[in-house]
């Protein structure tokens, strides 16, 4: 859009959420320094940052404040959202980051606004921003945070080493590790979504004893081997079926086309057409991903 930002608001029962304004900028300091001790934990705390988010308002990059309709204390502000990397096109994508602020941390506000967010957010322009997707990036072992991210429809889809530079936790500055959850407008608003998980099964056929081949595949799309050196078909068929990624198949040489894993698949309910057969005796990093990536690409369609 061109021309001056339209300010966006949404109410919802107990809290009312708005595009933030120069008004929030003293109460925002106070809920900081409030709930410093908390917060730095996992995020820098700067009592001053809100004045800078005013000027770098724009079309890629907003600023949401949640408010209590009843405040408590010196403040009503329940927390802050900013809703940046904005890509349009065919993307309509953008990041979230956010903090709750104390006293309201624990008292299901926070939840609450952010579900009004998120109406905000994928409402159409001019009422809201028109995205498709927002995503959004916490610590593993931020449980709290991933949960409410669970708690209002995010799913969980990867995770990524080394993200960013980071201090707290205990621990000096250093690149930490995040997982990365995301919701799409057509979720919206159900709660705790399941987690998508593609289920890539792989079948090796094996000269006998344990496979190079199928360890490595394993390894490289973490899911689990199951040789029917260790476990019958009924058993394998019953492992299948409730591994929800998947598994790599180690069967013996001349049973990989037979009707014993046709009957385990089957009782697994894995479609054949879904399922890559290899033998045996791929080795180093190169082949093994290609044989994965194959794997994921028949298994996703």
């Amino acid at each position: 859009m061109s021309g001056p930002l339209p300010p966006l608001r949404a109410d919802g029962e107990r809290v009312w959420v708005a595009t933030v304004h120069e008004a929030d900028v003293v109460p925002y300091m106070r809920a900081v320094a409030r709930s410093a001790e908390r917060i730095r934990e996992w995020n820098p705390v700067d009592p001053g940052d809100l004045a800078g988010q005013l000027e770098r308002q724009s079309s890629v990059h907003r600023t949401f404040v949640i408010h209590a309709r009843k405040p408590v204390g010196d403040h009503a502000i329940v927390g802050i959202v900013n809703v940046s990397n904005v890509i349009r096109g065919r993307f309509q994508s953008a990041t979230m980051g956010y903090n709750s602020y104390d006293p309201y941390a624990g008292t299901g506000l926070f939840a609450e606004g952010m579900r009004v967010l998120l109406g905000l957010v994928f409402t159409a322009e001019p009422y809201g921003m028109g995205l498709h997707r927002l995503e959004a990036n916490v610590q593993p072992a931020n449980v709290r945070s991933a949960g409410l991210l669970r708690s209002i429809g995010f799913r969980r889809e990867r995770h990524m080493k080394r993200m960013l530079w980071l201090e707290g936790a205990g621990r000096p500055a250093s690149w930490r590790d995040h997982d990365s959850y995301a919701i799409t407008a057509e979720e919206h608003p159900v709660a705790y979504r399941p987690n998508d998980h593609p289920r890539v099964t792989v079948v090796v056929e094996s000269a006998g004893g344990s496979s190079p081949t199928a360890r490595d595949l394993a390894c490289e799309l973490g899911v689990p081997v199951l040789s029917d050196a260790v476990l019958s078909p009924e058993q394998t068929a019953a492992v299948l079926a409730d591994a929800a990624g998947g598994a790599v198949l180690e069967i013996g040489s001349g049973t990989t086309g037979s009707a014993v894993v046709d009957e385990i698949l089957r009782r697994a309910d894995v479609q054949p057409e879904r399922v890559l057969f290899v033998h045996a005796g791929a080795t180093g990093p190169a082949a093994i991903a290609r044989i994965a990536l194959e794997a994921r690409a028949l298994a996703l369609g």
